[in-house]
């Protein structure tokens, strides 16, 4: 079973890179997030690996990190999302904001993966809430450090809970969105749990 993979970068494609690994080149399908991620062609990378078997194929699913591996893995255990499905999911959420939608059973979010509907998104509620809320997203957060992200970090270290501090993340998403930074932000969750 491979579980990690360390070497060059020989090419990017749409879904998928090719890295070397002493003379062998491995095909990794990888989200289109993690891809914008990676170092250019030419430079060393780890990825974090599952490996897909079926009767007919043997695919490589990539992640840069390790949670979000994990993420994956739960992902697929849902009937009706495969692992391209999961990749997706990936793709378009960060592990963080894929954990915060199904702890907050936000379906509409979970609706926009694609191939999910109502009735696959209230399943992944169902029964990935108490496994996610066991991940740790902290190096991909750190990384990201977008405005939420640094709120909900801040909100942590202030000793609220992850369920208020997420619930302040979706509250003022929209002032986010208009261009707030992390102090402003804060400000105002720090007004309205007063």
């Amino acid at each position: 079973m491979i579980a990690r993979i360390t070497g060059i970068i020989l090419e990017k494609n749409n879904n998928s890179i090719i890295v070397n690994v002493g003379g062998i080149g491995y095909e990794i399908q990888i989200s289109t997030r993690d891809l914008d991620e990676l170092p250019d062609t030419g430079k060393e990378t780890t990825i974090h690996i599952h490996m897909h078997v079926r009767e007919d194929s043997l695919t490589l699913f990539g992640f840069l990190h390790k949670e979000d591996k994990a993420l994956y893995q739960q992902l697929t255990s849902i009937s009706g999302i495969g692992p391209k499905g999961a990749l997706a999911a990936l793709g378009k959420f960060t592990g963080h904001d894929l954990q915060h939608a199904i702890l907050t059973a936000n379906t509409r979010e979970l609706c926009k993966i694609p191939g999910v509907g109502k009735k696959t998104a209230q399943r992944l509620i169902l029964e990935l809430s108490e496994k996610v809320a066991k991940l740790e997203f902290k190096t991909t957060l750190a990384k990201k450090g977008s405005p939420l992200d640094d709120l909900y970090l801040a909100l942590l270290g202030l000793g609220y809970q992850r369920s208020s501090a997420s619930k302040m993340v979706e509250k003022l998403r929209p002032h986010a969105e208009s261009g707030a930074n992390s102090a402003s932000l804060l400000k105002k969750a720090l007004a309205l749990l007063r």
